[in-house]
């Protein structure tokens, strides 16, 4: 841990040390704007001057701009955001913050802004231990048009809801199915209606805030979080907290205009969760399955079932109505599912919202391509999650929700974190991946599923049950960041000093075209810098005084792929 962090933790604070800190991260996404403005998200790199020394780290800030006045939060590291309010003069601006440890200890930046540049010149305050804040350089840069924010969410939304409201209790679980229209006004407001709900009982309205981060995290006051895709036209969340003995995950697809029947047109698969005893006494049951749905345009589809971890098959043929705004119609053997299409056609959902044959379920499709490979999946993708581990066991279900981010390298080979999860319990792992060229994508031998033929969404299902899990999963890709100004976590094996191969872990710091690969422990300390290089916007090339080695790499706008020893994936700490 370097002695930043450890400072940090120590003291609950949220800038650099509780003597000292600045910083900076990755620039991420955010709206275009003038240079007039503050408004965006800024990274780079900031030294802090502090009475018992100085301190280089990561630093963003998010500012909001009203006429004269600021809004916003700056950060650290990987520390949590610390709330800001300032004032805008011209191109002039300062802004505090107060730290989140015992007693009012405030630190204030001052600086310019000169279109997407922004340099601290000024800055000052006490830390939580009372040293000084002397002084603080630094220069960040503004994120480019590809930027999310709040904006990015804007218009009307069909949102389906499948929630076990029983988790842990003895009875097992208990699930419920809802379809809501939600509309954001692109301003961190939204307000809702629900629109028909397994329970059969009165529908619920209501409203609340959101936030949409740069990276496209979507956060509401409702406490569930997930991710907005970058065009804005779907969502999805899942509500991890367990407390209340409800877990949930949901997707959202925005409504459109001008659609007709011919905009389902093509083969498309369908991944499901469901359960098929709600209402009766022995809990829940679930059911994950995938089918091949084919429309004609005309209003006509039929349904086969591929896997069903039930065992089942099934096939069926019915009609469907597709309204100008997007709204999904399925009729098929006396039953009715209403959903959402997409305004390219391209992605589905529905729910079925019926209780009275004891059964509710969440359906998520998208069109089958052509053409694809494991290429089509190339980034990090925020997936969410809904889990039974306990199908087949007499105490009936036991629902889990997980929020991770997979990373896919395009060549079938995948790195998974979990963010969040209802069981509290965080795991990291790696795999493989391949995608048949209609898009079907199979990722560890087990989980199928299907990939957007332009890579920025997918689901797949866990429908083999012989483990007593079966789990419905969507992802939907996070952007690329802009800058690669950073630090970067880097684990390797290495043979170090004739010792034999071990597992080591150094960081990587890149500012400008300059890199610097560092032991953590003290990264202040310039004799533990163990190599230097240079960055030119793509590639990137290390070398390590002493020896004869060299190291290469390149950015591709999510980690650093280096090539040290057996080569290693150097992770973004910041930002």
């Amino acid at each position: 841990m370097t002695r930043l962090l450890a400072i940090l933790l120590g003291c609950l604070l949220v800038l650099s040390g509780c003597s000292g800190g600045g910083g900076s991260s990755s620039a991420s996404v955010g709206n275009a704007v003038t240079s007039a403005s503050a408004t965006g998200r800024w990274s780079g790199t900031l030294t802090s001057h502090w009475s018992d020394g100085d301190f280089t780290d990561s630093f963003v800030v998010e500012f909001t701009q009203n006429g004269s006045n600021l809004t916003g939060t700056f950060t650290v590291g990987t520390e949590s955001p610390v709330n800001l309010t300032g004032t805008m003069s011209g191109s002039d601006f300062t802004f505090s913050g107060v730290l989140s440890c015992a007693g009012n200890h405030t630190v204030q930046f001052g600086g310019t802004i000169s279109g997407d540049t922004l340099t601290i010149t000024s800055a000052s305050g006490t830390s939580c231990n009372g040293a000084t804040l002397l002084g603080a350089s630094g220069t960040m840069t503004r994120a480019s048009n590809t930027a999310m924010s709040n904006a990015t969410l804007n218009g009307t939304y069909i949102m389906l809801q499948y929630i076990d409201d029983e988790v842990g209790l003895s009875q097992g679980g208990f699930s419920r199915t809802s379809r809501f229209e939600v509309r954001y006004d692109g301003a961190g407001n939204f307000n809702y209606q629900e629109l028909s709900s397994s329970t059969g009982g009165a529908l619920n309205s209501g409203s609340g805030t959101y936030s949409v981060a740069a990276d496209g995290t979507l956060t509401t006051s409702m406490g569930d979080v997930g991710v907005v895709a970058a065009d804005g036209n779907s969502f999805t969340t899942v509500d991890t907290d367990p407390s209340d003995n409800a877990v949930a995950i949901f997707v959202g697809v925005k409504k459109g205009a001008g659609l007709s029947n011919a905009v389902l047109n093509g083969t498309y698969t369908v991944g499901a969760i469901k359960d098929d005893a709600v209402n009766l006494t022995q809990g829940g049951h679930t059911v994950a399955n995938r089918f091949k749905v084919t429309f004609d345009g005309s209003g006509n589809f039929s349904v086969n079932v591929i896997e069903s971890s039930d065992g089942s098959s099934y096939s069926d043929s019915g009609t469907y109505s597709v309204e100008p705004d997007g709204t999904l119609t399925l009729n098929f053997s006396g039953y009715l599912r209403v959903g959402i299409v997409s305004v390219d056609g391209k992605t589905l959902a529905f729910a079925d919202t019926d209780a009275t044959d004891n059964e509710v379920g969440l359906y998520y499709g998208i069109k089958n391509g052509t053409g694809l490979s494991d290429a089509t999946l190339n980034g990090t993708y925020v997936v969410n999650l809904f889990m039974d581990d306990r199908v087949g066991l007499v105490q009936g279900g036991d629902s889990i929700t997980t929020r991770m981010e997979i990373y896919f390298d395009g060549s079938g080979n995948t790195t998974f974190t979990e963010i969040s999860t209802s069981t509290g319990n965080i795991e990291t792992g790696s795999g493989s991946y391949s995608i048949t060229a209609d898009g079907g994508l199979i990722i560890n031998g087990k989980f199928n599923g299907i990939v957007n033929s332009d890579g920025n969404s997918f689901t797949f299902s866990d429908t083999d049950a012989s483990d007593n899990d079966v789990a419905f999963f969507v992802g939907l890709k996070k952007p690329k960041e802009d800058s690669v100004a950073g630090i970067y976590a880097l684990t390797f094996f290495g043979d170090n000093a004739g010792a034999g191969w071990e597992p080591m872990y150094r960081e990587v710091v890149v500012s400008g075209q300059d890199v610097t690969i560092r032991y953590p422990y003290d990264p202040y300390d310039p004799s533990l810098i163990v190599g230097t290089g240079t960055f030119d916007g793509t590639n990137l090339s290390l070398t390590f005084p002493g020896s004869n080695a060299i190291a290469t790499g390149a950015y591709d706008g999510y980690a650093l792929d280096l090539n040290i020893s057996t080569g290693s994936r150097a992770l973004r700490m910041a930002g």
